[in-house]
């Protein structure tokens, strides 16, 4: 029984993971440092112990230095040459056409570094033609890539220092799916800013 009584009271048994102190359970489950303030809402029976720092760089949630599509407001940070949203949720993507932009601002001082992720389709890879794509930050090409395979792909780019940034991606070749009548070239699930390293 006392097997039981310890998983009725399990918090009791862990610590938490930004200061090491005691975690209590609050008024909605969720699991509360007794010291420093760390929190871990109760997510269907799953509460999140990462330290905070980590649970920001894997979590980073709606901020101005990421556009994920999966949450509901980002398309404030898009600017032009985006189609409508696709996919399932935690996997979903936007095509652009020959070119797309969007607007980033980093949330914390010093250099940055823009990552992409996308997938190329297997209809964009033609016999001796792989798809070409170049990304620019405020008018300045800041990196290229050549992609041979279709699937998953991550862009990295070091970025200047600025307030804000202009990111613009172009692509090609580009090609249509008949009866669709959209120019496509790369679908596109997320863009961020991460501190250069």
């Amino acid at each position: 029984m006392a097997d039981l009584a310890a998983l009725e009271n399990f918090e009791t048994l862990l610590r938490c993971p930004d200061c090491h102190k005691a975690l209590m359970r609050d008024l909605s489950g969720g699991l509360r440092c007794v010291c420093c303030g760390f929190c871990a809402p109760d997510e269907g029976g799953v509460y999140n112990l990462l330290p905070s720092e980590e649970r920001a760089e894997l979590y980073p949630g709606d901020r101005q230095d990421v556009i994920d599509f999966c949450l509901p407001n980002h398309e404030r940070k898009l600017l032009e040459g985006w189609y409508e949203l696709e996919g399932v949720f935690g996997a979903k993507y936007r095509w652009m056409g020959a070119r797309a932009s969007a607007k980033l601002t980093p949330v914390r001082p010093g250099p940055q570094r823009l990552r992409i992720r996308g997938h190329i389709h297997e209809n964009s890879l033609s016999p001796g033609k792989p798809v070409k794509m170049s990304v620019s930050a405020n008018g300045a090409e800041v990196g290229r890539s050549v992609f041979e395979r279709a699937g998953t792909f991550i862009f990295e780019a070091d970025l200047p220092a600025a307030g804000a940034y202009a990111i613009e991606i172009a692509a090609s070749p580009t090609w249509k799916a008949p009866p669709d009548g959209r120019l496509l070239s790369v679908s596109v699930g997320m863009l961020r800013l991460a501190s250069a390293e």
